[in-house]
């Protein structure tokens, strides 16, 4: 019986213990209970960069810059200890321009983190691109051209992915892009991440313009693609802080990917299959102030994407800029979570 109660007081203290702060306060806090309500702006860009090793002919430029903008997204964020959600209100299309297509754009983000770890896992879709690289081929291109159009190209990323944080107990991924705590000191950290994504690229017709067609071969019909990707790979992410409150961070990952992809020509039957290796790389960047109450905070997402098919080369690009002005409330439950 004594030595059941000496447990029973050791498991006890361990609890107490485990409840207590398990990171170093003077480098940064936590909010608890405390949800912090923002009004932010996003746009977003895809751009598929395209180039080919089939005709070395340099009098000829051939490569190609697939592009779709979004619309300028005003909407409320919602951000707690547990939830980060994002409620779109009002759609602003970009400049008006009659050389673009107006290109329909659709995404969500999901996202989970603690001490030392984040999940994250959404989507992001586009429907009609142009080409910035018109002049390539568009004979008496000038500033009243209309770009070359992709009428009917889409584009579907479905991504998640697994980031570990290795000093947790000094530096908060959360306290730069999600304010559920506020780095008081700069910190740094090294970090690991491992990733799976499905990508789909299709078009009613062939992709590659008629214009350049012939030099991309067997390939000029390309009409399909969609791949199945794992990754993983290593980064790091630093935040400088002054007067411990306006903060700068910086996040880099960049590691190997296995791709199983599948692409099928234009008007012919069936699909192509192969595994490939690749590399993938993730920036992220923010700046702003984060104070008790008030968050005013700028972040930037760029992920990136290099593949090929036989002699024909892709390198995928998504941008999103976000800048939010944000408050937090009190809740009822204090309880750390």
């Amino acid at each position: 019986m004594k030595h059941k109660f000496y447990i029973f007081i050791f498991l006890l203290c361990f609890k107490f213990s485990s409840s207590q702060h398990l990171y170093d306060t003077t480098k940064y806090i936590k909010f608890y209970g405390k949800t912090l309500w923002s009004l932010y702006f996003n746009s977003s860009n895809s751009s598929i960069a395209v180039t080919q090793d089939y005709n070395k002919d340099t009098s000829i430029n051939t490569s190609l810059n697939l592009t779709a903008e979004s619309f300028q997204e005003i909407g409320i964020s919602y951000v707690n200890r547990k939830v980060q959600a994002l409620i779109n209100l009002v759609n602003i299309p970009s400049t008006s321009s009659n050389r673009k297509p107006n290109s329909t754009y659709s995404n969500c983000l999901i996202s989970f983190s603690d001490k030392n770890y984040l999940h994250e896992t959404g989507y992001n879709w586009f429907n009609s691109y142009y080409d910035k690289n018109s002049k390539n081929f568009i004979k008496n291109f000038n500033d009243s051209t209309p770009f070359y159009n992709y009428n009917r190209l889409r584009t579907l990323n479905v991504f998640y992915r697994y980031v570990n944080f290795n000093n947790y107990k000094k530096f908060s991924y959360s306290a730069a892009y999600r304010g559920t705590a506020q780095q008081r000191k700069s910190a740094f950290t090294t970090l690991y991440y491992l990733g799976a994504n499905y990508n789909r690229m299709e078009s009613d017709t062939a992709i590659i313009p008629f214009y350049v067609r012939k030099s991309y071969d067997r390939l000029g019909d390309l009409n399909k693609f969609f791949s199945y990707n794992v990754s993983g790979g290593i980064g790091v992410s630093a935040t400088v802080v002054m007067l411990k409150c306006f903060f700068i961070n910086a996040t880099g990952m960049m590691g190997p990917a296995i791709q199983l992809r599948q692409y099928s020509i234009y008007n012919k039957n069936g699909f192509n299959n192969k595994v490939n290796f690749f590399l993938t790389a993730d920036l992220r960047f923010a700046i702003g102030v984060n104070l008790k109450r008030i968050m005013i905070s700028n972040t930037t997402f760029i992920n990136m994407k290099d593949y090929g098919i036989d002699k024909v080369n892709f390198r995928s690009t998504f941008v999103s800029n976000s800048f939010s002005l944000g408050y937090r409330f009190n809740t009822r439950n204090k309880r750390n979570l």
